[in-house]
């Protein structure tokens, strides 16, 4: 494969991730959840949006992987093309905790079904927030309103970032005549 063409693809995976990072409005989910889950006010603030964000991150790695195989992309250095991207923005001390929990939700999707990525991030990040997944009532127990607008949100995120990377995966396949 041709540099300007594997170029086209990190110049790409850099925008996407530039996007990612500056609509990260944590602040504004973090209050709805709040709102809808009283469980979740013991959930420190900066602690969700520094672990919402990794999800993201982990999320858009994983759309990219999914993408390039839907698209019978199966060179590994392509599919690994966001992922060195995202790695690449944790080179300072001062991500280092941001690092490491993109580091635990990255690899939790090879354990599952694509279909259940999300699921199992969230699962581990309400874990590591201490926040409820489950509320009790007087009649019954049943998922908490906060994980479930989450998994909600994250799940459209998810299919968002697949859609746009599947879209560009298959813009970038017809130019020159390419194809899988």
């Amino acid at each position: 494969m041709p540099l300007s063409r594997k170029n086209d693809l990190k110049q790409f995976a850099a925008a996407r991730l530039v996007h990612l990072y500056e609509t990260h409005d944590y602040g504004q989910i973090y209050d709805i959840l709040c709102t809808r889950s009283p469980g979740f006010r013991n959930v420190d603030r900066e602690k969700f949006g520094r672990e919402y964000l990794a999800v993201r991150l982990a999320l858009a790695c994983h759309a990219w992987a999914v993408a390039c195989r839907q698209n019978v992309l199966l060179d590994e250095d392509l599919q690994k093309i966001f992922l060195q991207t995202v790695l690449a923005t944790f080179q300072s001390e001062k991500v280092k905790d941001l690092a490491a929990s993109f580091g635990e939700y990255a690899c939790l999707p090879a354990e599952t079904e694509d279909e259940l990525a999300v699921l199992a991030i969230l699962e581990r990040c309400f874990d590591k927030l201490s926040a409820p997944k489950r509320q009790k009532t007087a009649k019954e127990e049943c998922v908490d309103p906060a994980f479930q607008i989450l998994v909600e949100a994250t799940e459209g995120l998810r299919a968002s970032l697949e859609n746009e990377f599947d879209a560009y995966l298959i813009e970038w396949s017809r130019q020159d005549g390419i194809s899988f």
